[in-house]
């Protein structure tokens, strides 16, 4: 539990929660949290000083898996242009979610294991002649394209 001390423009600021049973989805809470001088209850004092810069942050995100695009594309168009807005819009109420780590190849999270070059077993390719992105065409690409048209400046870091 942090309190704090806050330097500039002290007041209430509000607070989500997303429990692991999932009786809580990214939810407001009733409550917000008191950031005031003298309202600390225990533990660390966190100061802001917008006059003291540190180190900057690039921006907020997670990874983009093959597993979490199969999902988006099986739902409707509708459903799931409103969540991806919800997450990269930086309008209204949109999240601005700014960097997204895209998992190159199949992941722990996939349904099922796979490569851009799958050969029977034994067999080669050192040119990668049969290299092939078919698998993430059907998924991670279009919602990536969506992403794009939702969020053009995100910035992307590819990972095997």
């Amino acid at each position: 539990m942090f309190s704090a001390v806050l330097l500039a423009q002290p007041g209430p600021i509000e607070s989500w929660i997303t429990t692991s049973d999932r009786a809580s989805l990214f939810e407001t809470q009733a409550t917000n949290i008191d950031f005031r001088a003298g309202t600390a209850s225990r533990g660390a004092a966190i100061i802001v000083d917008p006059g003291q810069a540190y180190q900057t942050m690039d921006g907020f995100g997670f990874a983009l898996t093959g597993g979490s695009a199969e999902l988006l594309m099986k739902m409707s168009p509708e459903a799931r242009t409103r969540v991806l807005k919800q997450i990269f819009s930086t309008d209204g109420t949109g999240a601005g979610v700014s960097y997204l780590r895209l998992s190159i190849g199949a992941s722990d999270l996939n349904s099922f294991v796979f490569s851009y070059d799958d050969l029977p077993a034994g067999a080669t390719d050192a040119q990668l002649e049969k290299f092939d992105l078919a698998q993430d065409k059907k998924d991670v690409i279009p919602v990536l394209q969506k992403i794009l048209a939702i969020q053009p400046a995100i910035k992307i870091l590819g990972s095997p």
